[in-house]
């Protein structure tokens, strides 16, 4: 390998190892988020019921009221992890979502920017602007399956297809039952969608 050949995969190397390691930070969080527990109870209350709950079981004020678990999915997820492996389950689906996400930010971006270091500086600032989302939460799953989203639209709109696309309907049908704002990417898909006829296509 020529010697700038060496310097360009050094390089590339070390940007990875940074930007990666933003999202592994979140292991020096502890399971705190509250709103992790009531979604733990929810998917422990399905798992116990077989169903779906239909009022709020939890509450006083919710007896009798009609309730919808819209993140039941996600529920009975962490509730898998948890009974498997504790806390640190919890931790673990934190990790894995973000460093996913992650890595759905940088393929975007590197995908349309060629020049290394604005993409590495893109990459970066986008990663930061998410450090504050990086909870145990059901968001994380928006994070990954609409930037998925603003890929695979770039992708048509370039007259690219790939197997992204495709994969969508999956995603969607369990995006849209892991969080409520699967209608984020809805939105990007309608646009996609109105722009063609906007631009007399």
């Amino acid at each position: 390998m020529e010697p700038g050949g060496r310097v360009a995969s050094a390089r590339s190397m070390i940007a990875w190892i940074l930007l990666y390691s933003i999202p592994l930070l979140t292991l020096l969080r502890p399971v705190t988020d509250p709103d992790v527990f009531w979604h733990l109870e929810t998917g422990r209350w399905i798992v116990e019921h077989g169903r779906l709950p239909e009022t709020d079981p939890f509450s006083t004020w919710g007896v009798g009221r009609p309730w919808e678990a819209y993140s039941w999915l996600f529920g009975l997820l962490v509730h898998g992890l948890h009974q498997l492996l504790g806390f640190h389950g919890i931790l673990l689906y934190r990790i894995v979502l973000s460093l996913a996400s992650i890595a759905a930010i940088d393929r975007l971006v590197r995908k349309r920017e060629p020049r290394f270091l604005v993409a590495t500086g893109l990459v970066a600032a986008a990663a930061g602007a998410i450090v504050p989302t990086l909870h145990e939460r059901p968001w994380l799953f928006t994070i990954l399956f609409f930037t998925l989203t603003l890929d695979a639209v770039l992708d048509l709109r370039a007259g690219v297809a790939r197997r992204t696309v495709w994969l969508l309907p999956i995603a969607y049908a369990l995006w849209a039952n892991l969080h409520i704002q699967f209608a984020f990417g809805l939105f990007v898909l309608g646009l996609a969608s109105a722009v063609p006829l906007l631009e007399g296509r």
